[in-house]
């Protein structure tokens, strides 16, 4: 009984690199396997609203996701059961600077402080932001408001293609519980 009340199964996973596309799910997938991205499928991750985020299926990259339900809600950590490193292809935005965040913004701005995640939608399939680093800098840039909602670096797509690589964890791992 101990070991289910002390459970905090989600971050006692290996650590993998930050580079590293990582999808955490209460699903089963084959190696191999190309998710349904139709938000309509039975695949339920993690739809953000339109307002602050875009539509689609989300993943983090390396420890960022895990770590962050770590520190900020691990009431959550059960509704993962597989961790699955994840290969993405299609036509991807990626930003990675300062920079690149800001012209993004200057591009697909909404208002002051939102994107216009339709026109962002019509023109790729996916985008990834790892602006973690410079996040705190939403706070006094205008140009990065729009990244204040996005907890961690991550990636979203909604038309490309996911693949699952390798099942990096599972909950039936005996060594989940540690």
């Amino acid at each position: 009984m101990w070991k289910q009340i002390l459970k905090a199964p989600i971050w006692n996973m290996p650590r993998v690199s930050d580079t590293m596309r990582v999808l955490a799910t209460s699903r089963t997938y084959e190696v191999g396997e190309n998710l349904p991205l139709d938000k309509h499928s039975k695949l339920i991750v993690n739809w953000m609203s339109d307002d602050f985020k875009p539509y689609g299926l989300w993943y983090g990259f390396g420890d960022d996701w895990i770590d962050w339900i770590e520190g900020n809600l691990p009431e959550m950590s059960d509704r993962y059961e597989n961790v699955y490193e994840i290969e993405v292809s299609g036509n991807i935005l990626k930003l990675n600077t300062r920079e690149e965040h800001m012209s993004f913004y200057d591009r697909f701005k909404k208002s002051e402080d939102s994107i216009d995640w339709w026109e962002v939608r019509q023109q790729y399939d996916g985008m990834e932001a790892k602006g973690r680093d410079f996040h705190w800098e939403s706070f006094k840039n205008d140009k990065l408001k729009w990244l204040y909602s996005w907890d961690v670096n991550s990636g979203c797509v909604w038309t490309g293609t996911v693949k699952v690589v390798k099942l990096l964890f599972s909950k039936e791992d005996p060594n989940w519980e540690d």
